[in-house]
């Protein structure tokens, strides 16, 4: 029997350790580098976007923690949610010394479909000054912690974090700017994403995408591909703010500018029912949904005391939903 702790305490392990330094990492080149530069692509590689493999179904999802923890939203609702994660993080920083307080940008991607059957094919990078030697002592104490088995197996700058027990393992690749990890994969796997070879960049398709999204915000994404079914996008890009209130532009992508204008209309409908409710009518207001060709378009424009109203009111729902109290 694999132990199901295994993935928890290398995936995590290696990303909660993303320190916020960086120095001496390597600038992205290529398509897309400036971007690539924003969202913190590549860990340090040099690489960019092209860490990313070139792919049918292209899908690239940012997080930037940094712009998170200084929003309203994080402020509000991480003491709620750390109290619920506080014997994970106090091991992590008790073995570490370091928690989710020093992640900065966490980037990751492949192939939509693959990565809906176990991750298979995923890329995924974090910003940071990760010493080798600092990680794999990490990784080793929260095993013990956790009481499980790691065998770690150093070759240069790479990286494999396996079970013994069974076949699970995690390759990571370390530089001065941060670590790329290929879960589901082999060492020859990763090497060629740290290397850049056959990237998605050349697809400049799904690179015009990248380009239109705040690859600085909170949270952004790009995909082309993988969704099916009707009225169902094709694809789709967008960003979140999250510093000064909630600000979204999301774009999704259908077959015709017929199907765009369908999903528009039904949002708007349902938005226009939602106005009889006096407590949320005001902030229906605020979300815009239009079509242009075959794109939908979403906009929000929150500010930070309309979403500390909103927060309040969902703590209100909570222990209905729940069924008690928090």
């Amino acid at each position: 029997m694999i132990p199901k702790n295994f993935w928890k305490v290398c995936a995590l392990s290696v990303a909660i350790a993303a320190v916020a330094v960086g120095c001496g990492k390597k600038k992205a080149e290529g398509p897309g580098a400036e971007k690539a530069e924003e969202a913190g692509v590549g860990a340090g590689t040099g690489s960019g976007f092209a860490i990313f493999p070139a792919t049918a179904n292209p899908v690239i999802v940012g997080m930037n923690f940094e712009n998170m923890r200084g929003s309203t939203l994080w402020k509000e609702l991480w003491p709620m949610a750390e109290q619920t994660a506080a014997e994970d993080l106090k091991k992590f920083e008790a073995a570490c010394g370091m928690g989710i307080n020093n992640v900065k940008n966490v980037v990751f991607g492949g192939d939509a479909k693959k990565m809906g059957d176990g991750g298979k094919g995923m890329v995924m990078s974090v910003t940071g000054d990760l010493p080798q030697a600092k990680v794999i002592e990490c990784i080793k104490k929260v095993a013990a912690e956790e009481k499980e088995e790691v065998e770690v197996v150093e070759d240069g700058q790479y990286v494999n974090f396996k079970n013994p027990k069974g076949d699970e393992s995690i390759w990571v690749h370390f530089s001065d700017g941060g670590v790329v990890i290929a879960p589901e994969a082999d060492k020859a796997y990763l090497q060629a994403r740290v290397e850049g070879k056959d990237p998605i960049t050349s697809n400049k398709e799904f690179m015009a995408m990248i380009d239109k999204v705040d690859t600085g915000g909170t949270m952004w994404f790009a995909a082309n591909g993988g969704m099916e079914g009707a009225d169902q996008p094709t694809g789709g890009h967008g960003s979140v703010r999250l510093d000064s209130g909630l600000k979204a532009d999301i774009v999704a992508t259908f077959k015709t500018a017929e199907e765009a204008g369908k999903m528009a209309t039904q949002a708007n409908t349902q938005m226009e029912g939602a106005k009889a409710m006096p407590q949320v009518a005001k902030f229906v207001d605020k979300v815009k949904v239009t079509s242009e060709a075959a794109d939908l378009k979403v906009n929000i424009d929150l500010s930070d005391a309309e979403v500390k109203e909103i927060i309040a009111m969902a703590k209100a729902q909570l222990p209905m939903l729940m069924g008690g109290g928090f």
